[in-house]
């Protein structure tokens, strides 16, 4: 007749093998959570870049597309859907980025860049934040280049 109960010593053999699989298995979650964090990471910079974009694109091209849907409703499918509106929002703040790069190396653009600045450094937060968004930003730049204004 079979028994049903453990020894002790198969008790304690079992008790080595299960503890053995369980620090194997938090190892490894450590080592699978390393190794996928920068990925992650990655991919909610881009997620998030994107839709501050989109945002801000969607600033500049809610008026056009007002301005469109009275003259030629027909569009209206196309522009609002989802996907169209959002790209096209992206490609559009994109753009604004590139004019406003080109600008910001004449000498308007950095009397505006100055201009600005001066104006959110007056503001009590507005000077904390932008300047650590600056030290931020420099923080990125490779040591060879040096940082530099906006003006």
């Amino acid at each position: 007749m079979k028994r049903w109960a453990f020894t002790d010593e198969e008790l304690r053999l079992t008790r080595i093998r299960v503890k053995s699989w369980a620090a194997r298995a938090s190892e490894a979650l450590v080592v699978g959570a390393v190794a996928v964090a920068p990925l992650a990471l990655t991919l909610w910079v881009l997620w998030l870049v994107l839709q501050v974009a989109a945002f801000v694109g969607g600033l500049m091209t809610g008026p056009f597309n007002a301005t469109v849907l009275m003259i030629a409703p027909g569009l209206e499918g196309f522009l609002l859907h989802p996907v169209t509106s959002t790209v096209l929002n992206i490609v559009v703040a994109l753009g604004a980025l590139v004019v406003i790069g080109l600008m910001a190396k004449g000498v308007i653009g950095r009397l505006v860049g100055r201009m600005v600045e001066d104006f959110i450094t007056r503001i009590p937060v507005g000077s904390v934040v932008y300047g650590s968004a600056r030290q931020l930003i420099a923080s990125f730049q490779s040591p060879t280049e040096a940082p530099r204004r906006w003006c």
